[in-house]
């Protein structure tokens, strides 16, 4: 899975301001356009190796030892054309063979045929290339990348297969990302595109005053999704109960004090996972909108994650007791001790709003009970991998907490010892740098811990008009 390889850790660079929201034009497109929280039954061991100087610690995991590993290789359509989704005439949003008939569409606003009087007529606000007919939908209907390899942490500085772009940019110009190289996201963008100018300002607008969502499972079955939006100088909180499944289900809004906006705000929840797992979760909102409904959607991911670490050579580093703390439970990890001290648990939370913002969480939980939650941003510039966002450190909540039950037995003192963290890098596919700076402690010097955060990637169902039913 990984290489040998010796690296230099970075120095922090200027600090950069993540504040406001835009909406991308056609120059912030990057590359091109286009998995979920632990499965139950037995414990998913995370794969953690890493270099310190010129020593590297661990190895790939034996596929065969009975422990998890990193997973399936992302989802690619079928090499023989006619058995691929999105080859002309098999997916409704693609071009139709002669005498074929595009299926009658759901009554969702940005679809692109929305409002037509029969089947085949097409949308007056479409664009029509050359040798296109009425009620064909995205030319450009976006492919996986084919030869991108999700576990090879060298990705982290590679800017060859370009980023999985949500379409909105904060005011610095950083290009809010993806977290996964699969077309869920692009899929949407390209459907958006496809509707009047009305409608798409009106979907954008509300997918734009998404500030956060977060989705917390009580069973395999249930989840309830928080939804925080931005209207006018507040934010407003809504949460929605759902069942989880393979059907877009209707999600029963929580009524409680402290939730709720001016927004009548509707949604429906759909798992994507082609292992019938809901790892990665489809939320498809709706409000009002002067005389029409706008509609949003976001991609929520929950997924075990694998770890790279960097730490300095061993003359480069300080006696900082706290650091060495740190260092010991990395390489520990990596050289497969189980003693308590050693990661148990790496999971990446995300959501990534289609034409809106996009964030993680990274929880790193140790087998006694230490944890350190990481979050904030997920920005990338439109060339290159190298940022500098600022990371906020945080707790668990009781209701975060999936095997840690009781929140005040978790241990804060690695977390604690930590000054800084920061995203450093962001490749939009799945990987992150973050980078971890230690507290000042008299007469030390402040070391730093590189950790290259790497999602495992699930397979899901194919992003086609099925996804909305």
């Amino acid at each position: 899975m990984f290489q040998s390889r010796s690296k230099s850790l970075m120095t922090s660079a200027l600090l950069v301001a993540v504040m406001g929201l835009t909406a991308c034009g056609a120059k912030k497109e990057v590359g091109p356009e286009g998995a979920g929280g632990p499965n139950s039954g037995r414990e998913q061991v995370p794969s953690i190796s890493g270099t310190e100087g010129d020593m590297d610690y661990g190895n790939p995991m034996d596929p065969d030892d009975g422990q998890a590993t990193i997973g399936p290789a992302p989802y690619y359509p079928p090499k023989d054309p006619k058995q691929d989704p999105n080859y002309p005439g098999q997916n409704p949003n693609q071009g139709q063979g002669p005498g074929q008939q595009v299926p009658y569409p759901p009554k969702y606003p940005d679809y692109p045929n929305q409002g037509a009087g029969n089947p085949n007529q097409g949308n007056p606000n479409q664009g029509q290339g050359p040798g296109q007919g009425p009620g064909q939908g995205p030319k450009d209907q976006p492919q996986m990348i084919e030869d991108y390899v999700s576990t090879d942490f060298s990705n982290i500085d590679s800017d060859a297969y370009g980023k999985k772009a949500t379409g909105a940019a904060n005011s610095e110009g950083l290009l809010y990302t993806s977290s996964a190289p699969d077309d869920v996201i692009g899929y949407f963008r390209a459907r958006n595109k496809q509707v009047g100018a009305g409608q798409q300002q009106a979907n954008v607008n509300l997918a734009s005053s998404v500030v956060k969502v977060s989705l917390k499972k009580y069973s395999d079955d249930d989840a309830i999704v928080r939804i925080e939006l931005a209207e006018g100088n507040r934010l407003a909180a809504y949460e929605f109960a759902s069942p989880l499944g393979g059907s877009l289900a209707a999600a029963q809004p929580v009524q409680r004090p402290g939730l709720g906006g001016r927004n009548l705000l509707s949604a429906s929840l759909k798992c994507l996972d082609l292992d019938g797992n809901c790892e990665t979760v489809l939320l498809r909102m709706q409000t009002q909108q002067g005389a029409g409904i706008a509609v949003a959607n976001v991609v929520l991911r929950q997924s075990i994650a694998d770890i790279y670490f960097e730490l300095p050579a061993r003359e480069d580093q300080s006696e900082n007791p706290e650091f060495k703390r740190l260092r010991r439970y990395l390489v520990n990890s990596a050289e497969g001790k189980v003693n308590g001290e050693n990661i148990k648990q790496v999971v990446m939370n995300s959501f990534e709003t289609v034409n809106g913002r996009s964030g993680v969480e990274v929880e790193v939980r140790m087998r006694d009970n230490n944890y350190i939650g990481m979050s904030g941003p997920l920005l990338a510039k439109q060339v290159g991998t190298r940022v500098n966002i600022p990371y906020a450190l945080k707790r668990v909540e009781e209701e975060d907490s999936m095997d840690l039950v009781n929140s005040s037995d978790v241990d804060y003192k690695l977390a604690n010892s930590l000054a800084d963290v920061r995203l450093v890098n962001n490749n939009g596919l799945g990987q992150l740098r973050l980078q971890l700076t230690m507290r000042k402690v008299s007469g030390y010097k402040q070391d730093k811990v590189n950790l290259v955060v790497i999602r495992r990637i699930k397979p899901l169902i194919p992003a086609d008009d099925s996804i909305l039913q």
